[in-house]
């Protein structure tokens, strides 16, 4: 047996993995079917041992996107990665130079203007003396 014709026999499924064992086969012409799925690797492996491997379109193009599908996924979610990121990235920066700058946040003014707090009013803004800012020649420094 060195030729397989098996065109044109409205065939449906898979193509055999077991064809490419046949080891007499020269030529296995399958167009015309109704075929789906990937060919098996091992009969494009045939190929190189002089196998013709006759093929309808949609499994020449199944063929086809077998190999290049995993690069051309990886290029597509590497670019969509790197969108989404410089996206990400634009839009943040908008948002924070859109804002007003945070200032410190400030405590309203006491008039000090000839005032003269009790010792109960200092314990109370200074939070029991809890929040020390230094050391002064007169003595502790608090908030």
């Amino acid at each position: 047996l060195q030729e397989l014709d098996l065109s044109k026999n409205n065939l449906t499924g898979k193509v055999p993995e077991f064809l490419a064992k046949i080891k007499s086969l020269k030529v296995i012409n399958l167009s015309g079917n109704n075929l789906s799925g990937p060919v098996p690797q091992a009969l494009f492996d045939k190929r190189k041992e002089g196998l013709n491997l006759i093929l309808d379109g949609y499994l020449e193009q199944c063929k086809l996107c077998r190999k290049t599908f995993p690069v051309a996924a990886v290029v597509a979610a590497s670019l969509s990665s790197v969108a989404i990121i410089i996206i990400v990235l634009v839009i943040t920066f908008i948002f924070k130079r859109k804002k007003p700058a945070i200032s410190k946040v400030t405590r309203p003014s006491l008039e000090t203007k000839n005032r003269r707090f009790t010792y109960s009013e200092v314990k109370e803004m200074t939070n029991n003396f809890q929040v020390v800012l230094g050391k002064g020649g007169f003595g502790v420094v608090c908030q």
